[in-house]
């Protein structure tokens, strides 16, 4: 279960840096990975699940399509763990950082909320979903400090109206089925500003 989540998250990752064909080989993998013998029946139908969709993001050719599925299997994740009553550690990433009106502050919070809301997901646990959702739907980032030319700017400026949209959103789904399509068209939003600000991760 382990690999599992390293796989999930390292495609996530790769979504997110806008990185398509990085995100290729984690996917295969989890497609291809023979279930641990001795692995409850009760998981088996899960676990099927989970390969199904790493199929559908290994084989994607728009990264719409593989967030949406990365997405919907960290869901299944959380569907899996509440199902069988397994305890999931989902790590301590501390509070958000302070609301401090600078770029790299809020990035970083924005990041937090991301992060957060994936937890939230795979736990389950709506205390961090609904948290990094909140966080999310406040972030103060503008076009003019992002967008790498002012022709830019309008094209930036509706990509992070969306995302406080989505963490609006956020707060309010209930359902996880709800809160996997928020989250596919989120990580699929951070790739499109990355790419349009030359940002993200690595940079």
């Amino acid at each position: 279960m382990h690999e599992h989540l390293s796989a999930i998250s390292a495609m996530k990752t790769f979504i997110i840096a806008g990185q398509l064909d990085g995100l290729r080989e984690p996917a295969v993998w989890m497609e291809e990975h023979v279930a641990t013998p001795g692995l409850p029946g009760d998981w088996e139908p899960y676990v099927t699940q989970m390969r199904r969709y790493a199929g559908e993001a290994a084989s994607a050719r728009h990264l719409v399509f593989a967030a949406a599925s990365v997405s919907e299997m960290a869901r299944v994740c959380g569907d899996c763990h509440e199902a069988n009553g397994a305890e999931v550690g989902l790590g301590n990433i501390g509070s958000p950082p302070a609301d401090n009106q600078d770029v790299r502050t809020q990035m970083r919070r924005h990041l937090w909320a991301v992060n957060r809301m994936w937890q939230g997901l795979i736990g389950p646990s709506d205390s961090a979903w609904t948290g990094g959702s909140e966080v999310l739907a406040v972030v103060r980032v503008k076009a003019s400090d992002i967008a790498r030319a002012p022709n830019e700017e309008p094209q930036v400026s509706y990509l992070i109206k969306r995302l406080r949209e989505i963490g609006a959103a956020g707060s309010e789904a209930t359902s996880r089925e709800s809160r996997s399509v928020l989250y596919g068209e989120l990580l699929s939003l951070c790739a499109d500003c990355h790419t349009w600000t030359g940002g993200g991760p690595g940079n």
